[in-house]
């Protein structure tokens, strides 16, 4: 897997996670 797979990955998993936290509060 090349880094720029790797970033796209993780920022989307990110992305996932700060959803899920925001829907969680409201």
């Amino acid at each position: 897997m090349n880094w720029m797979a790797r970033i796209f990955v993780s920022s989307t998993f990110k992305d996932l996670e700060e959803c899920r936290r925001i829907v969680g509060i409201s």
